[in-house]
């Protein structure tokens, strides 16, 4: 199991930066924090987002993190709007 892939998505409560840094060296070697740019939340922060790693041969995802405009409307109840991750389109800076 330690060469297993592994994703953590969800909603963080802190500013994805926040998050590299308070993970200790060894296992931020081998993660990538995949969040938009753009706020995810109604007040201004980017709090949605994902983790992905692997314990041995990490290797970066090819996966990019981004809001969901067209499923915003069905989250009216929310304060925080759906991100999405998903491969870049053909052409696209890796």
């Amino acid at each position: 199991m330690q060469a297993t892939n592994w994703m953590i998505a969800g909603d963080f409560n802190r500013n994805p930066d926040n998050l590299r840094m308070a993970i200790e060296t060894p296992v931020r070697n081998n993660t990538v924090v995949l969040a938009p740019s753009d706020p995810t939340q109604r007040s201004g922060g980017i709090l949605d987002y994902a983790v992905v790693g692997n314990a041995i041969a990490f290797i970066p995802p090819v996966l990019r993190a981004g809001l969901l405009f067209g499923e915003r409307a069905t989250q009216i109840s929310s304060d925080h709007y759906p991100v999405g991750i998903f491969l870049p389109p053909p052409g696209e800076p890796r």
